[in-house]
């Protein structure tokens, strides 16, 4: 699978966690603009878009591909220990210099 494809599926996965946590203020992060991709993807990323309307308040911001460092470590860590992390602002230590590294950048 393409790593946009992976990032759709993590962003539409996001929604559902949000939701079902009852989470009405939400802010994504995503290095994909929307509306300028007229690929199937494109159309796809649209429709996922649609689903923001159930919530009270989104700001989606977009975040230069350079500044995903932390994102990338844990899908690859995610993927070569076959897991999957939850957690909120308590991020393991695993992380701590990824997201120092992408809050300053």
């Amino acid at each position: 699978m393409d790593s946009e494809w992976v990032e759709l599926t993590a962003f539409e996965e996001s929604m559902n966690v949000a939701g079902n946590l009852n989470i009405m203020k939400v802010v994504f992060e995503s290095d994909c603009r929307r509306g300028r991709d007229i690929t199937i993807l494109g159309h796809c990323v649209d429709k996922a878009c649609m689903k923001l309307k159930n919530f009270s308040l989104v700001n989606v911001k977009w975040a230069n591909w350079i500044c995903n460092k932390t994102a990338d470590f844990i899908c690859n860590f995610e993927l070569e220990n076959n897991c999957s992390w939850n957690f909120n602002m308590n991020y393991p230590k695993e992380i701590h210099d990824y997201v120092i590294f992408d809050a300053i950048n």
